[in-house]
């Protein structure tokens, strides 16, 4: 999704995030089976599928910002803010927002309690 910005195709999966991927999916499938088989009553497979679900757009939401933050970051030559050009510091702040972007998909921050 964030490749766009750089005029890239979207990223395509491969290597130990792909393989990560396909496994939280083959447990989201075995979730949805046994749910369906009327196994879940007391509903928490759908809070398991719901949660790995989560985690699932939680690790790709990493990796896409952790990518932007690396395309930004190269960017920026400077050792210290003073010294960057306008351009330079942009792309400064847009490594620091996407960097901390994907920090908070790892540990969201929330007034709500803990699901568990």
């Amino acid at each position: 999704m964030l490749r766009m910005m750089f005029g890239e195709p979207p990223r395509r999966a491969d290597g130990p995030l792909a393989e990560t991927m396909r496994e939280m999916d083959r447990y989201i499938e075995i979730l949805q089976k046994a749910i369906a088989r009327g196994e879940d009553r007391d509903r928490k497979l759908r809070k398991y599928e719901i949660w790995t679900q989560g985690l699932k757009r939680a690790l790709d939401e990493l990796e896409q910002s952790h990518y932007a933050a690396c395309r930004f970051g190269s960017k920026v030559t400077s050792e210290f803010e003073d010294d960057m050009s306008p351009e330079e510091h942009l792309d400064y702040c847009r490594h620091v927002y996407f960097d901390k972007t994907g920090l908070s998909a790892c540990f969201p921050f929330s007034t709500s309690s803990a699901p568990f």
